[in-house]
This record gives C-alpha cells, sequence and structure tokens, in this order.
C-alpha cells in the first residue's frame, strides 16, 4: 500500500533544504512576479537556483503550445540541477506560479566555495536529486499504470497531505487541491471534460459531495483512500 509520506512525491517537490540557508550570501537576489519565466525552453543554465519564497511550476511545452506539468517547487528547494550540471540546454520551462524570491548561485560558487568548504550543502543537493528521481518514477507508475480515477483519488490526497491536513478520517474533509481542474488535467495528461466526469462519478458514489474551482469535499476519506491504492 502507498504511504501518505509517498503521496506526495508525485507532484509537488519540497525538499526543505536548511543547509542552504548559511550559503545564502554567495547567491544573488532575484524576485519573479506571477508567470514569469525562470528558466527557458532551451536556455542555458548557468546558475543553480534556491526557492526562498513562493512556487515554481516545472512543464514541458508542445510545439503546438499543450502545456503537461511535470511538478511544482515549494520553498526551500533547489531547481535547475538538470541543465546546470550537464551543461545541456534546458528542456523544460520554470515559472513563477505566484511571486517567488529565488537565490541564483553562479557556477564558480557552487564548484569553488560551496563544494570546498561546505559538505553538508552538497548532500542536501543530492538528496533532492534522489527525491526527483523517485517522484519521476512514482509518475511514471500513476501515469501509465493506474486508471484516471485512481490517479484523481491519488492527487486528492497528495493535495491533503501537502496541506498536512488529517490522514485518518471518519467525517468530511475539505481538500485544498490549489489546482483548477483543468490545472489537473495539464498534470495527468487529460482534458478537463475527462477530470470533471470523474469527480461527478465520485460524487455520485458518495466518495466527494461538493467541487469548486479549487477544493473538494471529500464524504467517504475510506474508499478514496481504496481507489488512491488499489
Amino acid at each position: 500500500m502507498t504511504s501518505m509520506a509517498n503521496q506526495r512525491e508525485f507532484l509537488w517537490i519540497s525538499r526543505n533544504c536548511e543547509s542552504w540557508k548559511q550559503v545564502l550570501h554567495l547567491g544573488a537576489v532575484r524576485t519573479y512576479e506571477k508567470n514569469e519565466i525562470i528558466i527557458h525552453c532551451g536556455g542555458v543554465v548557468d546558475h543553480l537556483y534556491y526557492l526562498a519564497e513562493g512556487e515554481i511550476r516545472l512543464s514541458f511545452v508542445s510545439p503546438d503550445g499543450v502545456e503537461k506539468v511535470i511538478w511544482y517547487v515549494q520553498p526551500g528547494t533547489i531547481f535547475g540541477e538538470t541543465p546546470f550540471f550537464d551543461g545541456k540546454p534546458a528542456d523544460s520551462l520554470s515559472t513563477a506560479v505566484e511571486k517567488s524570491v529565488v537565490y541564483a548561485f553562479p557556477r564558480h560558487s557552487v564548484y569553488g566555495e560551496i563544494a570546498q568548504n561546505y559538505p553538508e550543502v552538497w548532500q542536501d543537493l543530492l538528496k533532492t536529486l534522489a527525491l526527483k528521481v523517485r517522484t519521476l518514477c512514482n509518475q511514471i507508475y500513476t501515469l501509465s499504470i493506474a486508471d484516471l480515477k485512481q490517479q484523481v483519488c491519488k492527487f486528492l490526497l497528495q493535495a491533503n497531505a501537502k496541506n498536512e491536513g488529517p490522514t485518518q478520517a471518519s467525517g468530511e474533509v475539505l481538500v485544498e487541491c490549489g489546482l483548477s481542474q483543468e490545472e489537473l488535467g495539464c498534470v495527468l495528461g487529460v482534458h478537463r471534460v475527462s477530470i470533471s466526469k470523474v469527480l461527478k462519478q465520485l460524487k455520485e458514489e458518495g466518495v466527494i459531495s461538493k467541487c469548486t474551482k479549487k477544493t473538494v469535499l471529500v464524504t467517504d476519506w475510506e474508499r478514496l483512500l481504496e481507489y488512491a491504492v488499489l
């Protein structure tokens, strides 16, 4: 059975790298407004980024403009590692979901003072990379094996865990999704109408009772859990 901790390792990346706070003076502070792009697809990345405040969305965009969201980066987390370390142009977009404060570390600082004097920072960096590999593996499993109802139920559990909601519940639970049905469709690779149909089915089965733009009222928590971990 999938644990509640693993439920979070599908969409939201939250590492809380406390060790990086001791090297923030080596980075340049940058503020990005909502929907501002931090890393452009095809761009060369010469800095490693630490998110201090806000939220960052990592996504791929097809030639015809269809966006596929990979994950959302939470405060205290490093991002941009892949193009920074492999030296190849970025193949994805990193976009500010809301106003965000980021520290940008130049290559000479990462390989110089940080590498030489702050081994615990590098340990945190390796743990972040491992978390992202685990997250991608969970995504591959969920998107290739699970049916859409299971994916939606799994997402509701993830959203509840992210917001530190109850892990065991006998009554109603209001889940703050953080995403609209259209945005969730981008994550799962389906049309918004398909998400709406699944939510309607869950409502008819008594698993949920009410949906707003970004909230879902769960009325049968145990059944939701069963659907999510089938």
